[in-house]
């Protein structure tokens, strides 16, 4: 049964969550591509290859749109269709304060799960990007379900391994390479920094969560080949790898970039964090509590660092540095796209 400290907290999620979902035009650019590509499918449109204005749009795997879409059929016959399918966001969001919680609960004990949730709900720059119609909603509920498998897994490793793969699955399917990138780094990295995590349970819970996760990985990627080998790999390469792999002389986003924006996105959790850091110096540094969440950090910044930075990546999609060939540039100049850097901070 739910205490009543956990329904204040739930209480304080949903009236976080709700106020802003509804009543308003989507906002552009971002909102406004992601109701085009939902609105395609509403329309009968292939979640294979999700399109926009009639052209094939690969920018993200079709998980968000797919979601956002049942919610538009489910609720319009309350709210206009862009407002329905935002509730798709709502969800998500519920889904990475539950899953924030239930890790905080894991690491720090039973009454911190619901200060971890707290903590997250009172960032700054959550406030917009928590109630957008964007894919990066369920980008980081595959984070906040990862997390909490690495937590998990300390005590119970068959659950912890599944949820571990379900993120890394559920990430994969909402933007790309990026969380695999971040997320199986990290379970690399976990043995070799923390020794809770080096032992064989922790090899079980990976090989569960391997087999959780390669149904995500596999069956969309599968199915676009087989529809177009070419769309696959203009995907493949124009949506992932590039950001990372692409023109040795473009501009990355650097460290500099997310280290000048995390002063008011994160605040004030970070300055609990620094505090927690200074407290727990010398062998403290070393409980799962902290070794999980600074790992994290240091592994994300590093690989969101290294993309190519907004100007180069907006450059990209409108043809002026690097024009992508044929039907995926001409849907990216009808979206007036934008890219995803700025979402992942």
């Amino acid at each position: 049964m739910m205490s009543q400290r956990s329904l204040l907290v739930a209480l304080l999620c949903a009236a976080w969550i709700l106020p802003g979902l509804i009543g308003r035009d989507p906002w552009k650019p971002d909102e406004a591509h992601t109701f085009g590509v939902v609105y395609e499918l509403l329309r009968g449109g292939s979640w294979v290859v999700p399109t926009l204005a009639g052209e094939p749009f690969l920018e993200d795997p079709p998980l968000f749109y797919l979601t956002a879409a049942a919610f538009a059929k489910l609720f319009s016959f309350a709210l206009p269709l862009h407002d329905a399918a935002r509730l798709a966001t709502g969800a998500w969001m519920a889904a990475i304060f539950a899953f924030v919680a239930l890790a905080g609960r894991e690491l720090y004990g039973v009454r911190y799960g619901a200060l971890s949730t707290l903590l997250l709900l009172g960032c700054f720059g959550f406030v917009v990007r928590g109630h957008q119609l964007i894919t990066d909603a369920a980008l980081l509920a595959g984070f906040a379900m990862a997390y909490y498998g690495f937590a998990l897994v300390l005590r119970r490793p068959v659950p912890g391994g599944f949820w571990i793969g379900t993120g890394v699955g559920i990430g994969f399917l909402a933007d790309g390479v990026l969380a695999p990138a971040v997320l199986i780094t990290i379970a690399l990295l976990l043995p070799a920094l923390g020794r809770d995590w080096r032992n064989r349970r922790y090899g079980a819970a990976l090989a569960v969560a391997a087999a959780a996760a390669a149904p995500w990985l596999a069956i969309w990627p599968v199915l676009l080949y087989q529809h177009s080998p070419e769309l696959f790999r203009g995907w493949w390469w124009t949506e992932n790898l590039w950001y990372y792999f692409g023109r040795q002389s473009a501009r990355r986003t650097g460290i500099l970039y997310y280290l000048g924006i995390l002063p008011w996105y994160a605040f004030p959790a970070w300055l609990l964090a620094l505090w927690t850091l200074w407290r727990a110096r010398g062998p403290g540094l070393a409980r799962p509590a902290l070794v999980l969440p600074v790992t994290g950090f240091i592994v994300t910044l590093a690989v969101l660092s290294t993309a190519l930075s907004f100007l180069d990546t907006f450059h990209r999609g409108t043809g002026v540095t690097r024009r992508p060939s044929g039907r995926q540039h001409d849907a990216r100049r009808l979206a007036e796209s934008n890219p995803r850097t700025a979402a992942a901070s």
